[in-house]
């Protein structure tokens, strides 16, 4: 990432969406923030319109960010687990594990020249 990309961030109210926020500037990085209520469409517009090439996004809302098709330089995901006490976290793990037991997380594999896109294995 070069100083005046576009990052956008696709977080909840969570203490990642500072510290990736702070980062981005420390970068020299413009922040586009997306609100997590957005659909898939309104998440493509603001990626297409802000010009962003790098997405930091929450795991739970990764599939928003599949469907839209934008080609993006780098997708950083992070799960709001990642900041909880270890009794929370376990308990947060086994209770997901519940609800989305049969859901499948698609892996990232580079595509072409630059860009990546989901890969179904």
């Amino acid at each position: 990432m070069e100083k005046g990309d576009t990052v956008a961030l696709y977080l909840l109210n969570c203490p990642q969406y500072v510290i990736a926020y702070f980062a981005a500037l420390k970068l020299g990085a413009k922040v586009t923030p997306i609100s997590p209520v957005y659909t898939s469409k309104e998440v493509k517009h603001q990626l297409e319109d802000s010009e962003a090439e790098t997405v930091i996004c929450q795991d739970i809302l990764y599939s928003n960010v599949e469907k839209t098709g934008v080609s993006l330089a780098r997708v950083i995901l992070t799960s709001i687990s990642e900041y909880l006490p270890p009794l929370k976290k376990w308990f947060g793990k086994s209770a997901m594990a519940k609800a989305y037991g049969g859901m499948h997380v698609p892996t990232l594999k580079r595509s072409g020249k630059r860009g990546f896109s989901p890969s179904r294995t």
